[in-house]
Protein backbone atom coordinates (compact mmCIF):
# COMPACT_ATOMS: atom_id res chain seq x y z
CA UNK A 1 0.00 0.00 0.00
CA UNK A 2 3.18 2.40 0.56
CA UNK A 3 3.51 2.56 -3.56
CA UNK A 4 -0.20 3.44 -3.92
CA UNK A 5 -0.21 5.92 -1.10
CA UNK A 6 3.54 7.58 -3.00
CA UNK A 7 1.59 7.77 -6.29
CA UNK A 8 -1.60 9.35 -4.62
CA UNK A 9 0.12 11.80 -2.83
CA UNK A 10 2.51 12.60 -6.42
CA UNK A 11 -0.89 12.92 -8.16
CA UNK A 12 -2.25 15.20 -5.91
CA UNK A 13 0.90 17.64 -5.92
CA UNK A 14 1.20 18.05 -9.25
CA UNK A 15 -2.23 18.87 -9.46
CA UNK A 16 -1.83 21.23 -6.24
CA UNK A 17 1.51 23.05 -8.66
CA UNK A 18 -0.70 22.78 -11.98
CA UNK A 19 -3.46 24.83 -9.42
CA UNK A 20 -6.47 22.35 -9.89
CA UNK A 21 -8.67 21.32 -7.46
CA UNK A 22 -8.21 18.93 -5.23
CA UNK A 23 -10.98 16.59 -6.35
CA UNK A 24 -9.41 16.61 -9.73
CA UNK A 25 -7.08 13.70 -8.46
CA UNK A 26 -9.54 11.38 -7.72
CA UNK A 27 -9.67 9.65 -11.13
CA UNK A 28 -6.37 8.98 -11.76
CA UNK A 29 -6.07 7.53 -8.18
CA UNK A 30 -8.90 5.54 -8.31
CA UNK A 31 -7.56 3.94 -11.78
CA UNK A 32 -4.89 2.81 -9.60
CA UNK A 33 -6.91 1.24 -6.88
CA UNK A 34 -10.06 0.35 -9.52
CA UNK A 35 -13.05 0.65 -6.62
CA UNK A 36 -13.94 3.93 -4.86
CA UNK A 37 -11.83 6.65 -3.58
CA UNK A 38 -13.25 9.41 -1.50
CA UNK A 39 -12.13 13.09 -0.05
CA UNK A 40 -13.72 13.58 2.90
CA UNK A 41 -13.25 16.62 5.69
CA UNK A 42 -11.51 16.34 8.78
CA UNK A 43 -15.17 15.65 10.85
CA UNK A 44 -15.34 12.43 8.39
CA UNK A 45 -17.67 13.36 5.96
CA UNK A 46 -17.39 12.44 2.66
CA UNK A 47 -17.07 15.98 0.10
CA UNK A 48 -16.19 13.99 -3.44
CA UNK A 49 -15.85 10.59 -4.51
CA UNK A 50 -15.46 8.36 -7.58
CA UNK A 51 -16.00 4.75 -8.12
CA UNK A 52 -18.89 2.36 -7.06
CA UNK A 53 -19.94 1.97 -3.71
CA UNK A 54 -21.55 -1.13 -2.06
CA UNK A 55 -22.10 0.32 1.38
CA UNK A 56 -21.90 4.49 1.70
CA UNK A 57 -22.83 3.42 5.68
CA UNK A 58 -19.89 1.24 5.81
CA UNK A 59 -17.61 4.00 4.41
CA UNK A 60 -18.84 6.18 6.70
CA UNK A 61 -18.76 3.80 10.16
CA UNK A 62 -14.96 3.01 8.90
CA UNK A 63 -13.98 6.48 8.40
CA UNK A 64 -15.49 7.40 11.85
CA UNK A 65 -14.03 4.33 13.30
CA UNK A 66 -10.49 5.02 12.25
CA UNK A 67 -11.00 8.73 14.00
CA UNK A 68 -9.65 9.97 10.21
CA UNK A 69 -5.96 8.82 11.64
CA UNK A 70 -5.08 5.60 10.85
CA UNK A 71 -5.45 2.97 8.38
CA UNK A 72 -8.45 0.53 8.90
CA UNK A 73 -9.39 -2.63 7.17
CA UNK A 74 -13.19 -4.59 6.68
CA UNK A 75 -14.24 -7.46 5.43
CA UNK A 76 -17.61 -8.41 5.13
CA UNK A 77 -20.41 -10.59 3.35
CA UNK A 78 -23.11 -9.49 1.92
CA UNK A 79 -25.53 -11.25 -0.56
CA UNK A 80 -23.18 -14.44 -1.11
CA UNK A 81 -20.21 -11.95 -1.61
CA UNK A 82 -17.83 -10.47 0.25
CA UNK A 83 -16.44 -6.71 0.11
CA UNK A 84 -13.54 -4.71 1.68
CA UNK A 85 -13.97 -1.54 3.29
CA UNK A 86 -10.14 0.37 3.37
CA UNK A 87 -9.46 3.77 5.13
CA UNK A 88 -6.07 4.68 3.99
CA UNK A 89 -5.98 8.47 5.16
CA UNK A 90 -3.74 11.00 3.22
CA UNK A 91 -3.20 14.07 4.20
CA UNK A 92 -3.10 16.97 2.01
CA UNK A 93 -0.67 19.12 4.65
CA UNK A 94 2.06 16.20 3.57
CA UNK A 95 1.92 17.59 0.77
CA UNK A 96 1.60 21.37 0.69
Amino acid sequence: MNKVKVTALNIINQNEVMEEPIWKSLSPINEIIQGYVSISDINGRINQSVGKTISVEEIENTILESNNIKSIIKFKSLDGGYFITYNYPLYVKDIL
